[in-house]
């Protein structure tokens, strides 16, 4: 049985305007868990024709699980905030308990960017 142990802050994506921005959802606080957070800077070439010092930048990156009790509703490009981290929902799966029951969610998610 799935207890979540921690709160975020979700907004479901609801559509986009005329000029194909995002339209978001009344942030919610939602309970979840947290099973991995791995947040890192990587070293990015700037550009394909970098120059003799070999120019690079630092990205950070975030990659994760989060699970979700079943009866919240999120999908996959949903925004979410935990303990500062924006993340973004990039796989869902769901999990059923021994009975066959749908427990709860289980999302990867990723660094959020806008």
């Amino acid at each position: 049985m799935f207890l979540p142990n921690n709160r975020c802050e979700l907004h479901t994506l609801s559509g986009t305007n005329v000029y194909g921005e995002p339209i978001w959802s009344v942030l919610r606080s939602v309970p979840c868990a947290v099973v991995s957070l791995n947040r890192q800077e990587l070293q990015t070439s700037v550009r394909a024709d970098s120059s003799a010092s070999r120019g690079a930048a630092l990205e950070p990156v975030s990659m994760g699980k989060i699970l979700f009790p079943a009866a919240i509703a999120v999908q996959s490009g949903d925004r979410i905030t935990i303990q500062g981290f924006g993340l973004r929902i990039s796989a869902i799966q769901p999990r059923w308990d021994v009975n066959g029951k749908l427990d709860h969610w289980e999302c990867g998610v990723e660094a959020w960017s806008e």
